[in-house]
């Protein structure tokens, strides 16, 4: 079993177990491994389809108040629009069912994210190895530049570019990868 510390309205919940298998609503079955990393809003886990072997990362949510929720949800239906090898890949989401870390009745629903797992993000990688040099930057700037265009040209804004959300779409110096689209909205959306 994995955990992740729930909160709601920024007063911890308790550790829920995270069942070792998910499954989507149209019965896909993603394994989850170790997290791989925790922000403010998820968990994100390094995970495999079952049916497909895909590598993939699923990103579960731990502030479980209904903004949250609801920016959550917004990523999930932002990526299922997006089709570009410089923004993370949709594969799927649901909701599991977890439980307070040694109880079986404290009960809890979670949605969750099924995506393609990235790297590093920039700002890791800059603190990690130093600034990135001019021809490491001529490299990606091409795939960050293709990414908000494409985010654009599907009249979306994405509201939260900054290097955290630019990741290496696999191993460090190949292609950045953008991630984070909770706050995203539709041109002309409220």
């Amino acid at each position: 079993m994995r955990y992740a510390e729930l909160f709601e309205n920024n007063r911890s919940l308790g550790k829920y177990d995270i069942p070792d298998e998910i499954k989507s609503n149209d019965g896909h079955s993603y394994r989850l491994y170790g997290a791989t990393r925790m922000g403010g809003n998820g968990v994100v886990f390094e995970a495999r389809e079952q049916e497909s072997n895909l590598q993939c990362a699923v990103k579960v949510l731990k502030q479980l108040n209904q903004p949250r929720i609801d920016r959550f949800l917004n990523e999930a239906r932002v990526l299922q629009e997006l089709d570009s090898p410089y923004i993370s890949k949709f594969y799927d989401s649901g909701n599991v069912t977890v439980a307070l870390h040694g109880t079986e009745n404290n009960k809890r629903d979670i949605p969750w994210i099924a995506m393609q797992l990235g790297g590093n993000n920039m700002r890791q990688h800059v603190e990690e190895n130093g600034p990135l040099t001019m021809q490491e930057l001529k490299g990606i700037s091409y795939g960050i530049c293709s990414a908000i265009e494409h985010l654009h040209q599907k009249n979306f804004i994405h509201r939260d570019i900054k290097p955290d959300n630019f990741v290496w779409r696999s191993k460090a110096n190949t292609a950045p990868m953008m991630i984070d689209f909770g706050i995203s909205k539709r041109q002309g959306e409220d």
